[in-house]
């Protein structure tokens, strides 16, 4: 749910409300029997809904916390990774830490993960995948993380940390300009809430290149083969 459709259905349940309350203070001195205690019921109910779409939506996209109100709704900063919070499109993937998945799920990924170009083939790779998880940290490196769309798995994330050759292994570049500049923002957030600019920086520069170009790697990749097949055939 975009910060828009947040803020217009947090106050759709407060101005209830406030009209059901308002109007059960006017049915109490009419002395009206009935309609208080329904109106009393319709208030309560509102309340509840108010506070179940700030427990529900109004928390930080990375560290899940709770957002300020005044934040949530005028703009600002996490308090407590520091994600900036803002509009934008609505976001249309999941991203899943491995840290947090059933042994189920696991399963899942080691027969699915050929899909999406990370297979896992041997037992004994299984196993190494199995030791990796172990050490993954819930507040920092490394960090494994799989990309769903509409419960379907399209991608990964594995963030190693700073240390060694290999920081970041993902599949962004092959998915499509809007999942591509999702995955990137979501690996860029992150790292800046784990403390990493290094990571986050190369993330940024990733998706700025995806935004300038106006579509993704792989699309860019694919009208320049074709334009390269055109040009052959003229020739």
């Amino acid at each position: 749910m975009t910060l828009k459709k947040l803020r217009k259905k947090y106050k759709m349940w407060l101005t209830l409300a406030f009209v059901f309350l308002v109007l059960m203070f006017v049915l109490m001195r009419l002395q009206v029997d009935g309609w208080v205690e329904i109106c009393m019921g319709a208030t309560f109910l509102c309340l509840v809904m108010v506070i179940y779409v700030m427990l529900r939506y109004g928390r930080c996209r990375v560290c899940y916390n709770l957002l300020d109100p005044y934040v949530l709704f005028h703009g600002g900063h996490c308090k407590f990774c520091g994600t900036p919070v803002e509009d934008g499109e609505e976001k249309r993937l999941i991203f899943r830490n491995m840290r947090e998945m059933t042994e189920d799920e696991i399963n899942g990924f080691l027969q699915d993960g050929w899909k999406i170009g990370c297979a896992v083939d041997t037992e004994k790779e299984q196993q190494e995948l199995l030791e990796a998880l172990s050490h993954s940290k819930e507040t920092g490196f490394p960090q494994f993380v799989l990309v769903y769309e509409k419960n379907v798995l399209i991608g990964y994330l594995f963030l190693y940390g700073e240390e060694g050759q290999t920081w970041i292994v993902h599949n962004a570049d092959e998915k499509t300009y809007e999942q591509e500049k999702e995955m990137l923002a979501y690996g860029r957030d992150l790292c800046r809430s784990l403390g990493s600019e290094k990571l986050a920086e190369s993330f940024q520069k990733q998706l700025g290149e995806v935004k300038r170009m106006g579509k993704s790697h792989r699309e860019a990749w694919e009208a320049w083969t074709a334009e390269k097949s055109g040009n052959k055939k003229e020739n």
